[in-house]
């Protein structure tokens, strides 16, 4: 304890950030006659801290409060990731523990995963490819149907078309109830 002297004193005190009172190390300050310690310190010795503890110094005292800065953490209602930047306890609407997939839902101890959620996405995943694939393959029959009709079209062509025909009518019949384990027809391959 710290006592005010009519001498000169070097005296081992403990810094602290003068706004969050968090602990910031020891030095020798030089304290003149008649007078107090500096401002944001204490000779009262900080508390020996765990992983993941820091010591702030409030009103007369140290105390342990958790400190979980610079670890990522997660938002169990939508999985958002950010960093913890302040002092204290975790927030309850955040976890450490990652989300394993884009699926999980929070249970209150553990991320779990939606499997028909999951399910739903990866069907209407499959739904939008398969429209895709047939409007690549339309894409190919208006145009070889059009050299077709006009005449023009030569018998590679001829062939071509025929296979894009058959493709999309194949794409047509895929079941993409089936996903992620969609088994898709192959393109037609150009005729050489």
């Amino acid at each position: 304890m710290f006592k005010v002297s009519a001498e000169n004193q070097i005296v081992k005190v403990f810094n602290f950030v003068p706004t969050t009172k968090e602990l910031i190390g020891p030095c020798d300050a030089w304290v003149v006659p008649h007078t107090g310690l500096p401002a944001n310190c204490t000779t009262d010795k900080p508390p020996v801290l765990k992983i993941n503890q820091a010591a702030v110094y409030i009103n007369t005292g140290w105390q342990i409060v958790e400190d979980y800065r610079g670890a990522t953490v997660y938002d169990i209602s939508n999985r958002g990731a950010s960093r913890v930047d302040a002092l204290g306890p975790i927030p309850d609407d955040k976890t450490r523990i990652a989300p394993a997939s884009e699926f999980d839902e929070w249970n209150g101890k553990k991320w779990v995963k939606d499997k028909s959620v999951e399910k739903t996405t990866l069907i209407n995943q499959a739904a939008q490819d398969k429209k895709d694939r047939i409007a690549v393959a339309s894409e190919h029959i208006s145009i070889l149907t059009f050299a077709k009709d006009s005449e023009q079209a030569t018998e590679d062509e001829l062939l071509l078309l025929t296979a894009w025909q058959n493709h999309r009518l194949q794409l047509s019949r895929v079941d993409v109830s089936s996903a992620p384990d969609v088994i898709w027809p192959g393109e037609p391959a150009d005729v050489a």
